[in-house]
């Protein structure tokens, strides 16, 4: 007999729980599984213990009639009269229930009733809510109700200490406060002390999955010394956890909530990432028909809780050492299938060639294959050749001649001529000639090849394919006929444009002319509508001559392309200034030049589109508003950007190409002077130069204008003259 104590700190109060034992002499021994029996005990105290908050716990031993009696009673939460039915059904768990833990799989009791069954003994439970629950369990005296051969005949067994009650003992430690929690792990237990299998096992990373916190917890703790610890509180955080972590072991539970042990089980199997992971299955499930499934749906091992701490270490230091060497011997495999396919592809080499140029040459062309063995003069033809000749393979034959011999007598010298040479020096050839078709008409061929270097079994040959390209030719040469066609007329309609801008000047000056002698001579006889009209010949005649003397200008620039030489822009700009310096005066405009770098261009053109530019800025100017005019460049790359930029009345944004048209003008004649040719001259400029010229503007603020000239080269680096050249083989003293 016996009274212990255990005190529960919680939210500042203390609570003491009591524990009774009370064993009464038995008349005539009981017969039990030893193993069985402690599991029996440990079970039924445990539950009470988890669902007393306080009072106390009473164990108690006695005999009655023919049956030793034992009673677990305690003062807790007690049972539902409902559930009273269904506590010792597997799985069913009580929902709802307070106590020191909620964790639980619902098989405990049902465990329970099964052992004492099989003692030929039975259980009752009596309890009321919020007053306690007691069990009751019955079992015969003596062996007359037991298989002859079940009964062990060595006497009493004596009481021995086994690992089977430490995850109860564990639950319970942690129900304590932590002080003692604390010295219990100090403790530690017997069967934690590292044998030789564990001090021999490499360390690993463990999964350990189960919805039992004090469960994990212990394992944990078993394990943690020797390995690295990874704890799952269910199957799908399991799942996601070796997919993430990839552990060397994962230890189980078979029972949990939203992905069981055997779902968990069928996942890691069936992902190639994690199939080859050794898998421990825990299980309350006793016998070897549990054991024989759980090894079947593809576990590695299992065990039934409760288990020895020993045993479960044993067997994951046993697996991890076998993942070891199944990882070895995996490594091994992998090396010796990378040199079976290294073997594999020596000896497919010679059909991996083959492949890849016959694939090569169809990406490359899609049309006449051929291969040509230029020792033998065996031609190999592909798909095309009828479409291309006229002639199948059998009437041209093996040989090489019967292509030679369809060349055109013109072009057969060249051909064979550009055979020979790539036989001899290799690499790859290209060459255009004229085939004659057996119809008779002339086939324009385009053919590429590559000479191929000798293999085992074949010498040096070369591969490549044929096509026509007759139509291309043919638009070919008429593009070209079209183009010198379309030279010829252009310079004849230059020519013809300044012949006829000259021819103009002289009748334009002579009205001209002939008007100003009027004006001077009979002006003061004219009425006012005599000299208007007087007026109106000799602006006429100004504006015309102002236009030929464009269009002439514009002729030559087209006739005329000077040489391109190094030109100070700054020089440039400041000569078109002077030749604008009345315009620039008159209007007050205010002219900012920044410095301006030398480029590639003819000088007097380049003053002449400056001049256009600027004066373009000067004259369309806002009214009342002093133009103001900034020149600069800026380098990019291999050309100069330069920008002429105003405050004018700027160009709306559908104009802004317009006027680089020739005869293209925005305004009339009353508002600003000019025929429209200024702009198509610069922009002629500006292209002859190999430049570019475009325009921004925004109305009544003003345009900016860019040119892109091409810049002046770098100069060479100056060239060693001591080291000249010599004939080949003459020697130097």
């Amino acid at each position: 007999d016996g009274r212990g104590s255990l005190t529960q700190g919680s939210g500042g109060l203390s609570q003491e729980v009591y524990f009774e034992v009370t064993a009464q002499p038995l008349p005539h021994p009981a017969y039990v599984n030893p193993d069985l029996w402690e599991k029996v005990v440990l079970n039924l105290l445990s539950n009470a213990f988890k669902f007393t908050l306080m009072g106390g716990v009473r164990l108690s031993l006695a005999p009655e009639g023919h049956f030793a009696v034992m009673r677990v009673q305690d003062s807790g939460v007690g049972i539902p009269e409902a559930e009273l039915g269904q506590v010792f059904q597997r799985f069913h768990r009580i929902q709802g229930q307070e106590g020191r833990s909620f964790e639980g799989t619902g098989i405990g009791l049902a465990f329970v009733r099964e052992v004492i069954e099989q003692h030929g003994g039975s259980i009752e439970v009596q309890s009321e809510v919020g007053q306690g629950t007691t069990f009751t369990v019955r079992l015969p005296l003596g062996a007359a109700h037991l298989p002859a051969d079940a009964v062990h005949a060595g006497g009493v067994a004596s009481p021995q200490v086994t690992g089977q009650a430490l995850p109860y003992v564990t639950e319970a430690l942690r129900w304590l406060p932590a002080q003692e929690e604390g010295a219990a792990e100090e403790t530690g237990t017997p069967e934690e002390s590292p044998g030789p299998v564990a001090r021999a096992a490499p360390r690993g990373r463990v999964l350990v999955a189960d919805d039992n916190a004090d469960l994990r917890d212990y394992i944990r703790h078993l394990l943690g010394t020797r390995h690295e610890v990874l704890l799952a509180t269910d199957g799908l955080d399991a799942l996601e956890t070796a997919r993430r972590e990839r552990p060397d072991l994962i230890v189980t539970d078979v029972m949990m909530p939203r992905l069981s042990g055997f779902e968990l089980l069928r996942e890691l199997r069936g992902d190639p990432a994690t199939h080859l992971i050794p898998v421990v299955m825990l299980s309350a499930r006793a016998g070897d028909e549990a054991r024989l499934h759980g090894i079947e749906q593809g576990a590695d091992d299992y065990l039934v809780k409760p288990f020895s701490g020993r045993e479960l270490l044993a067997k994951v230091n046993s697996h991890l050492g076998l993942a070891a060497l199944r990882r070895e011997a995996l490594e091994r495999e992998q090396a010796y299938a990378s040199e079976l396919e290294a073997r594999v592809r020596e000896r497919s080499r010679e059909v991996v060639q083959w492949r890849d140029r016959y694939e090569l040459a169809v990406q490359s062309s899609g049309h006449l294959l051929f291969d040509w063995d230029p020792e033998t003069g065996h031609l190999v033809y592909g798909h095309g050749l009828e479409n291309i000749t006229g002639y199948s393979k059998e009437e041209l034959g093996p040989h090489v001649e019967g292509w030679l011999n369809l060349v055109h007598p013109g072009d057969r010298q060249r051909l064979e001529a550009a055979l020979s040479k790539v036989v001899a020096e290799g690499g790859t050839y290209h060459l255009s000639y004229r085939l004659i078709h057996r119809s008779g008409r002339t086939v324009q061929i385009e053919a590429d090849g590559q000479m191929v270097p000798a293999t085992d079994g074949q010498g040096e040959h070369l591969l490549g394919f044929a096509r026509d390209v007759t139509e291309r030719h043919e638009a070919e040469l008429a593009l070209h006929a079209a183009n010198a066609e379309l030279r010829r007329s252009n310079a004849e309609l230059e020519r013809f444009a300044y012949i006829a801008s000259h021819d103009l000047q002289e009748p334009i000056r002579t009205v001209g002319s002939f008007a100003g002698l009027l004006s001077r001579r009979y002006g003061e006889h004219l009425d006012e509508r005599g000299k208007k009209y007087l007026d109106h010949i000799e602006q006429g005649a100004g504006r015309m001559q102002t236009l030929v003397h464009d269009l002439l200008q514009f002729s030559r620039l087209n006739a005329e392309r000077p040489p391109l030489r190094p030109t100070d822009t700054a020089h440039v700009v400041s000569e078109a200034l002077v030749r604008l310096n009345a315009a620039v005066q008159d209007k007050e405009a205010q002219v900012e030049v920044g410095d301006l770098p030398s480029v590639m261009g003819d000088g007097p053109r380049l003053v002449q589109l400056f001049q256009n530019l600027i004066g373009n800025a000067v004259k369309f100017s806002r009214p009342g508003v002093p133009p103001r005019i900034e020149i600069g460049a800026q380098r990019e790359g291999e050309q100069w950007h330069f920008v002429v930029q105003d405050n004018g009345i700027g160009v709306a944004e559908p104009y802004r190409e317009r006027i680089f048209e020739m005869f293209q003008r925005l305004h009339g004649r009353e508002h600003y002077v000019g025929n429209g040719m200024g702009l198509a001259i610069c922009r002629k400029i500006a292209t002859q130069h190999g430049g570019q010229l475009w325009m921004d503007s925004v109305p009544d603020e003003g345009s900016t204008f860019h040119l892109l000239l091409p810049a002046v080269p770098a100069p060479l680096p100056p060239t060693d003259l001591s080291r000249k050249s010599r004939p080949l083989g003459t020697a130097q003293n």
